[in-house]
């Protein structure tokens, strides 16, 4: 899995894959409404949490009163300290990001956005924490993008179907994948040989 993928490389590869499939009608509205205010407040609370922590900002914390202990919580015994500060900051990022996004999408759905450069630039945020990612795991983008289109082969070897979607082996997918690092000081770049 040596492609040396471009951006560009990466978007055809990874669309491919991709379902011209809509069916909006198998859930009801209210579902996706729901859920997407449920999704959408709570981004609002983890943004608040990313600014004190990252930014030294004072923000309206989430207050949890029905909620007197972490005992019972998958992450009760998590030390976030021990994690690269970078990768849980992109982590946090993602989910405020990506609601920001989905919010757009719903604007656009509810008679259009007033700037049609809100978007890419909610998916340039996006990019930024993925920067954060990548370096923090010491990875290059390319390596990503390498090893989900090598993982997207696995999952649709002939094109996106619904019954490979459904019948996923997650394991088998990700079996023999491996993450280069990057090397002292590098920005990025492996070399390698053509795309499936």
């Amino acid at each position: 899995m040596d492609m040396n993928m471009t951006p560009a490389m990466y978007t055809d590869l990874a669309s491919r894959t991709d379902t011209d499939s809509f069916s909006i009608d198998r859930v009801p509205f209210s579902t996706v409404l729901f859920a997407v205010e449920d999704v959408l407040a709570a981004a609002k609370a983890i943004d608040a949490i990313k600014k004190s922590i990252f930014y030294r900002r004072d923000t309206q914390l989430p207050q949890y009163p029905e909620r007197t202990s972490i005992e019972g919580s998958p992450y009760e015994d998590a030390d976030i300290e021990s994690v690269n500060s970078h990768l849980f900051h992109a982590a946090l990022g993602f989910i405020t990001e990506g609601a920001e996004f989905l919010d757009l999408v719903m604007q656009q759905a509810c008679g259009g956005l007033d700037d049609p450069r809100q978007l890419p630039l909610e998916l340039g945020d996006m990019a930024w924490y993925t920067a954060q990612a990548v370096k923090a795991l010491e990875v290059s983008h390319e390596t990503v993008w390498e090893m989900n289109i090598e993982k997207l082969r696995r999952r649709f070897p002939d094109g996106f179907s619904y019954e490979a979607a459904n019948t996923r082996d997650v394991h088998a997918e990700e079996q023999g994948l491996t993450v280069r690092k990057m090397s002292a000081g590098s920005v990025g770049g492996d070399s390698g040989g053509a795309p499936y």
